[in-house]
């Protein structure tokens, strides 16, 4: 009898959730992540990366292992390096759109490494070099993933 008064009052019908649509909810927020939210998260990754690889290749110049002439290929392998674990990060748990996720994870990464580093060095300097580097961290990205497929097969 309370349950037809609670229906009456509510005024709204209470339906049991079938076990596939609870199954289905439960694989959404268990196994698989958000790929925006997995790809800031790489991004962070990366960028941690960034910073240890720089303050590696500074104290190779400060012990005058390397030359500073070394500087530009260094950048460049600083930043494909992070790239690539950014995306290989990014696309953990993920079995959909890998490639879209590892350039996504690539740009974003990017953009949270300049926006970092422009704020250690407090410039703020928006130029062609960063849309080149926003290219090549994009690729990096979806190449990464492609290559890491073709291992794992």
């Amino acid at each position: 009898m309370e349950s037809i008064t609670k229906k009456a009052i509510s005024g709204r019908r209470t339906r049991p959730v079938s076990k596939k649509k609870h199954k289905k909810a439960a694989e959404t927020s268990k196994g698989v992540k958000s790929p925006v939210i997995a790809a800031v998260k790489s991004a962070l990754v990366g960028t941690a990366l960034s910073v240890v690889l720089i303050v590696i290749y500074a104290l190779l110049l400060y012990k005058q292992i390397l030359l500073s002439d070394s500087m530009a290929i260094a950048n460049a392998t600083i930043k494909v390096l992070s790239a690539a674990l950014a995306a290989i990060v990014a696309v953990r748990g993920q079995s959909q759109k890998r490639y879209l996720i590892g350039g996504m994870a690539g740009i974003m990464y990017t953009l949270a490494a300049f926006i970092i580093f422009s704020l250690l060095s407090s410039t703020f300097n928006i130029s062609l070099a960063l849309l080149s580097d926003i290219a090549m961290g994009m690729i990096t990205g979806m190449l990464s993933i492609m290559i890491m497929n073709m291992v794992k097969s």
